[in-house]
């Protein structure tokens, strides 16, 4: 049982993929210095300007704004670790109604890391608009502890403990908008993505909404279009809080040649537990039967549930090869924000290098990548 019930929830835990934000992207922006006066310079450069991106570039650079190159590509590296909240866990077997398991299981800590690469094209549409795409491979791994509970009279009594993990690939697809304006070296960003990952183990893709605000400062260096940027910020998670899937039986146990001992026990645990219940419920006064009624009601339902449980899995288990979990699960990351401070070293117009760490909280990441522009 142990095995069965942790591998088809923790499953069910693999998620999401944080995979973008200012970042990932290189910080690059129109800029003007403080006190420049447009000069005819500026407007030989706007006169000469032929490029197709930004739209209203031509307007930009008569008025003083020096332009990023408009289309870039930048290939990353990604790294993360969250503790994540669930609630509403469900368990059905070859097609049965979903069990509700929110009595029976508690989970006392999940843990996602992720690690990956992920592509990102991106372009400016306007001066202080850039707009890009994301796709990305990762490898996600999800740390799970939890402990199977049957009710009696007095407390919650855990029937057994268990830790484990849990590992798949996760692809990302997706699409961003950055608002962003740079004054003197200076910049503000904001940053917004939307990207659905899918894991052979859900059913449908997983959405996530990612909201960083970056505030940041560029240093020029004596080398020709050479700067050295710093900034720090806050990154936001939102994440579709349903979400379903299914494994075969026989994945699920994974070799576990102990699945038959493991049911006979916990069977002989919830009988052991209906029988101390009904002991207490014979021992009451009958006065006492309208006051703790409900009670009683309450206790039974819950191990008439995992015995059900029970029963599904040793029928189940005889034909594991043929033999479906479906489950479904909400959650959500302990943590909505946290911090971040990143650098960028821009070595031309053309070549940008980039690093991100965000912490505080129960969430961290790391991100780091090559960027890569030209002009259209």
């Amino acid at each position: 049982m142990k095995k069965v019930l942790n591998c088809a929830i923790c499953s069910s835990l693999l998620l999401l993929v944080l995979l973008s934000g200012p970042g990932l992207q290189g910080q690059i922006f129109s800029n003007k210095k403080v006190g420049h006066k447009v000069s005819k310079s500026d407007t030989l450069a706007a006169r000469n300007y032929h490029h197709i991106l930004p739209l209203m570039g031509r307007k930009a650079l008569a008025a003083g704004y020096d332009l990023p190159k408009a289309a870039g590509i930048g290939i990353n590296y990604i790294w993360q670790q969250s503790d994540l909240l669930v609630n509403n866990v469900s368990v059905g077997l070859n097609n049965s109604p979903l069990m509700a398991l929110d009595e029976i299981v508690r989970f006392n800590d999940i843990k996602l890391t992720t690690q990956g690469v992920s592509i990102k094209p991106d372009f400016w549409l306007l001066p202080f608009l850039n707009v890009y795409a994301i796709f990305a491979q990762t490898q996600n791994t999800t740390g799970i502890d939890f402990s199977v509970y049957a009710p009696n009279h007095e407390i919650h009594e855990a029937l057994f403990g268990y830790s484990t993990q849990i590992e798949t690939q996760a692809t990302t697809k997706g699409f961003g908008l950055t608002p962003t304006i740079g004054v003197g070296g200076g910049w503000l960003a904001l940053d917004m993505n939307f990207s659905w990952t899918d894991t052979e183990l859900l059913h449908t893709p997983t959405y996530t909404f990612i909201f960083g605000p970056r505030l940041g400062k560029s240093f020029q260096l004596k080398k020709p279009e050479s700067s050295l940027s710093f900034w720090a910020g806050g990154f936001r998670v939102a994440t579709r809080r349903a979400t379903s899937g299914s494994i075969v039986m026989s994945d699920a146990l994974a070799g576990n040649g102990n699945l038959q001992q493991n049911l006979t026990n916990a069977s002989a645990l919830l009988e052991q537990k209906h029988l101390q219940v009904e002991d207490w419920w014979r021992g009451l006064p009958p006065a006492l039967h309208t006051l703790y009624g409900q009670t009683y009601e309450s206790i039974q339902s819950t191990l008439n549930n995992a015995t059900e449980l029970l029963y599904r899995l040793e029928a189940a288990a005889q034909q594991p090869d043929q033999s479906v979990i479906e489950y479904s699960v909400e959650q959500r990351h302990r943590n909505t924000w946290n911090f971040v401070l990143g650098s960028q070293y821009q070595l031309n117009k053309s070549w940008m290098i980039h690093f991100e760490y965000g912490f505080l909280g129960s969430r961290k990441h790391f991100f780091g990548g090559l960027q890569y522009r030209l002009d259209m």
